[in-house]
């Protein structure tokens, strides 16, 4: 056997084994899109003394100011849910064994409490690849990911009806 093949044959098992022991190489997806995370130490606060009126108004310039676009909105009900976003894309041994795409979407509950307003944040993280290329739901098995990203929703919103 050549030396060349023998060495294409070496790093196709080294691929190989990288990619079942679960490493994986990072790849920005097309929109450039990252997931993004609460601040460093942020503790998510739920209860706010503004009018249900003023938390959905904060919601609605969150999500816009950090190009979420919004689906629906209820303000009866005060539900508001954001289309999906565009997560990263993560590749496997360098493209050679597959991607993956990601997304997520957010669902938002503004809720009276008494003389105050409850917010209740939800997240759907979502995976499409290539082995499976209809969209799959990931968040149960992604429960860090999702808390992160509901996390920085509540703070997103906070910082916009401080």
């Amino acid at each position: 056997m050549s030396f060349v093949l023998k060495s294409f044959l070496l790093l196709m098992v080294l691929f190989t084994q990288s990619a079942s022991a679960g490493f994986a190489e990072k790849i920005t997806s097309k929109s450039g899109a990252e997931l993004p995370s609460p601040s460093l130490n942020y503790v998510a606060k739920t209860s706010y003394k503004e009018s249900q009126k003023k938390v959905i108004a904060a919601i609605l310039d969150a999500m816009s100011k950090n190009n979420i676009d919004v689906l629906t909105i209820d303000r009866e009900s005060g539900r508001v849910a954001s289309d999906y976003v565009a997560g990263p894309t993560y590749s496997a041994a360098f493209g050679l064994l597959g991607s993956n795409s990601t997304r997520y979407k957010f669902n938002v509950v503004v809720s009276r409490d008494g003389n105050k307003s409850a917010v209740n944040v939800s997240v759907k993280l979502e995976s499409s690849g290539d082995e499976v290329e209809s969209w799959r739901d990931v968040s149960a098995d992604n429960k860090e990911t999702v808390a992160k990203l509901r996390d920085w929703m509540y703070e997103i919103i906070e910082k916009q009806l401080n």
